[in-house]
């Protein structure tokens, strides 16, 4: 069960996929740093180039990882046997371990050249719109999910979390759409009722909301983060008591869904960690009305 959201700290574990696989620049620039931007490599067919880890801002364990993956990058580079597609994952790689490791312009520089290696790989496409996402450049994410639906049509992670994005955005009618579409391909998806119940609650109509957030502890009964949006709702239906009874059961697990590719890269939430966190309080900070 992958953590919905947004979407997100990828550990040096990311590595093993290669068998199958602006406020937010102030957060950007906040966690560790890499060297100058990356420039287009003209030896390299439009290739941006990847800058060599500075080690002098980073914890040492960190500076050797990146040093270690950044030499096997460029090992993987100069081998002239490598196909596109290899090169490819060998980009997607070292981009992992970047985002894992808090450095989003390397990362995205890295998924940028995965894709255009391989642009008939959903997966580079997936990971540059996820840590789009991550990064705050909403707009592009968008772009991107909508790239790899073309490629994978109705993927139900990925509407997932384009519908979360527009909801990120304030785009509640799109929002809806997707998690209409969404529910259409698996109607027992707690998530996308979970989805409409906040875009119904921002919306206004707490009767539609409570529906929907009833049907997602009735899914998924151990998502007890929803026991919050409930009270809450119930308070603005007069029913004090009951949104006392919901508040008081609040928790911090929140619905989920199955997205294989997801925990590919990261195994399972439990190591996203903080990535998500500050979206995530960002997120709930508008569901809540603050």
């Amino acid at each position: 069960m992958s953590r919905p959201n947004k979407f997100v700290v990828l550990l040096a574990a990311l590595l093993l996929i290669s068998a199958c696989s602006d406020e937010q620049s102030n957060k950007t620039e906040s966690v560790a740093s890499i060297e100058a931007p990356a420039e287009p490599d003209s030896q390299s067919n439009g290739l941006q180039d990847i800058p060599q880890p500075n080690p002098t801002t980073m914890e040492k364990d960190v500076a050797e990882l990146m040093e270690q993956s950044w030499q096997q990058l460029q090992t993987s580079i100069a081998d002239q046997s490598l196909d596109a597609a290899g090169k490819a994952q060998a980009y997607a790689d070292y981009g992992l371990v970047a985002f894992g490791n808090g450095l989003v312009l390397p990362a995205e520089t890295s998924f940028a050249n995965a894709t255009q290696l391989a642009p008939e790989d959903a997966r580079w496409l997936y990971f540059r719109a996820l840590l789009q996402e991550y990064s705050g450049k909403l707009d592009e994410a968008v772009d991107s999910f909508e790239q790899v639906l073309l490629l994978r049509p109705n993927d139900l992670p990925s509407l997932l979390r384009l519908a979360d994005v527009r909801f990120e955005q304030a785009q509640m009618e799109a929002a809806n759409q997707l998690y209409q579409q969404a529910l259409s391909l698996d109607e027992e998806s707690a998530y996308a009722k979970y989805g409409l119940g906040r875009v119904a609650r921002a919306l206004g109509d707490d009767q539609q909301a409570l529906e929907h957030f009833e049907a997602v502890l009735t899914l998924q009964p151990n998502a007890d983060q929803v026991n919050y949006l409930l009270g809450l709702t119930w308070r603005n239906l007069g029913d004090k008591e009951k949104a006392k009874s919901y508040l008081s059961q609040r928790g911090t697990t929140e619905p989920g869904f199955d997205d294989p590719l997801f925990d590919e890269i990261s195994g399972g939430e439990e190591r996203i960690g903080g990535m998500w966190a500050n979206m995530d309080a960002g997120s709930q900070a508008f569901v809540d009305g603050n």
